[in-house]
């Protein structure tokens, strides 16, 4: 169950030119104040069997060939709007934070089998993973997105299907136990689900785009995005609070200021604010009360060219946050304070539509690029250096992994340090 909570907000819209192109001969490195990744890691979110791809990192931050590990489940893809056989070829998810680390182990879901697969990952060989206790059932229908939080010893998981909820289980040594019952959330969605961002939808159908633990882990928050079209509903966050260690059954929720899909959350360090992304917007900054509960919108903000803005991550060398498109191929980097723009870097090399998630670790952010539908491009991981500091990042890389081949369908991206 949930209740919407009332609240007044101030939009504050401002439209940003593009920027010009990145000069790379400019760039100096500085130290970074954290530990580079050692190891980088996405889902093939094969329907055929799910595999995570743990990639080496050099010194220079760009990516090697690594391992390959099946999960023990089965990948899945969203259905195309008005049809009940066709998937989706890109962003099968259509979320963040399906692949995500948390200390030494890795943990992923199966949509196509409606499980979560638990990895020990080895910390003096970071590419040598040990899968641990086999998949484990989430509880509902085809999960999504996945929050961690290391004070709980806590994994849940927004499942976005028929039987749709948030499900928590705890950390052990011998795999994952369940907290209890689901915390159900009616969707109105199929199995698979529908996706919500194109086409002629039925009007009350929902997604689950992200689950996440604020910054203390006193709150747990999703992002619900309804049928974009004809419908044109504003997306939703819903907050439940954690009481005596366990995520409360009862929650609320905030509605977002326009039509469009509110995607990635990201907690802002020292703050009692987290950044969220949306399709309508570049980035909205949402306050939050003492308890975890979001309160507000402090502020909108738009920038000229982005199309589906959905996924973000924080970076404390820059202390600014980068955003990914899904069908405008660059790095975004955004001011955390205002979310304006600092600067555009454009991914000119693999001819791809876009980006989809992404991590950054110790000087260089790494998002995923699907490839094209009808496989003209392979998926691959695409590098940002950004120990230049912020404004200054390059794009250094562009890596498919020996093996990969034409899948559409790579979901999530995670790191180790």
């Amino acid at each position: 169950m949930y209740f919407h909570a009332s609240v007044l907000f101030t939009s504050a819209l401002i439209a940003l030119g593009a920027c010009a192109p990145l000069t790379r001969n400019t760039h100096s490195r500085r130290q970074s104040s954290e530990p580079a990744a050692n190891a980088v890691y996405f889902a093939s979110n094969d329907p055929a069997g799910n595999e995570i791809y743990a990639l080496k990192v050099a010194s220079d931050g760009t990516l090697q060939d690594g391992n390959t590990y099946v999960t023990g489940g089965a990948g899945g893809s969203l259905l195309v709007p008005g049809s009940s056989t066709e998937l989706s070829e890109r962003d099968g998810l259509s979320s963040s934070h399906s692949v995500i680390v948390s200390g030494d182990q890795l943990f992923v879901v199966n949509a196509g089998s409606a499980t979560i697969s638990m990895f020990n990952i080895d910390p003096n060989s970071p590419t040598d993973l040990a899968l641990v206790g086999g998949p484990v059932s989430t509880q509902g229908d085809f999960p999504v997105s996945i929050a961690v939080s290391g004070s709980l010893n806590q994994v849940c998981v927004a499942n976005s299907g028929a039987n749709a909820g948030i499900a928590c289980f705890y950390i052990t040594a011998g795999g994952l136990v369940s907290v209890g019952a689901t915390i159900p959330y009616e969707l109105n969605q199929t199995n698979p689900p529908t996706d919500t961002l194109a086409g002629n939808q039925n009007q009350t159908r929902a997604h689950y785009t992200s689950v996440s633990f604020n910054s203390d882990s006193s709150a747990l928050y999703t992002t619900v995005t309804f049928a974009a079209v004809p419908s044109k509903i504003p997306s939703e966050i819903v907050y439940y609070p954690v009481i005596n260690g366990q995520v409360s059954a009862t929650g609320s929720s905030l509605t977002m200021p326009s039509p469009g899909s509110a995607f990635a959350a990201v907690n802002l360090p020292d703050t009692n604010t987290a950044l969220m992304v949306h399709s309508a917007y570049q980035s909205i900054f949402v306050g939050t009360d003492p308890n975890g509960g979001f309160t507000s919108i402090l502020t909108n903000q738009t920038v000229a060219g982005s199309n589906a803005t959905c996924w973000a991550s924080y970076a404390s060398d820059t202390n600014s946050v980068f955003i990914t498109d899904s069908f405008v191929n660059r790095f975004t980097e955004v001011d955390r304070n205002t979310g304006a723009l600092i600067e555009n870097y454009a991914v000119n090399a693999n001819g791809k539509l876009g980006m989809l998630d992404s991590v950054v670790f110790g000087g260089w952010v790494y998002a995923i690029s699907p490839s094209s539908v009808g496989g003209n491009t392979t998926a691959s991981v695409s590098v940002l250096d950004i120990s230049g500091g912020s404004g200054s990042g390059r794009v250094v890389q562009d890596f498919t992994p020996s093996g990969l081949g034409v899948r559409a369908t790579i979901q999530g991206i995670a790191a180790h340090s």
